[in-house]
């Protein structure tokens, strides 16, 4: 009896498992796309203020 009732409990535990890992791994998936896809553009959006910032003060310094 106690065999039977150790592989019905594993029967349900691994589906569970298996939903949550792969839940995990989803999550984990979207990041990297959302870091893929907006966050160039945020860094490009930072560099560009970056370089005007330091423009600005190459001008302001030859004056």
């Amino acid at each position: 009896m106690g065999k039977t009732t150790n592989m019905m409990k594993a029967r349900v535990t691994v589906p569970i498992t298996v939903k949550i890992t792969s839940g995990i791994l989803g999550f984990f998936a979207v990041v990297l796309v959302y870091r893929g896809i907006i966050a160039p553009f945020i860094m490009n959006d930072s560099e560009r203020n970056a370089d005007r910032i330091v423009n600005s003060l190459i001008q302001v310094a030859l004056g």
